[in-house]
């Protein structure tokens, strides 16, 4: 399972750009296109 670690100092738009990376590195995103 993919998970990223925030601080409650982080900006949402960065944490979700890191989120989506860590996807895209998995390649669970690509399995859910399926």
């Amino acid at each position: 399972m993919t998970y990223i670690v925030i601080e409650e100092s982080d900006r949402l738009d960065w944490a979700l750009k890191k989120f989506k990376r860590e996807m895209i590195r998995s390649g669970l995103l690509a399995d859910l296109r399926k």
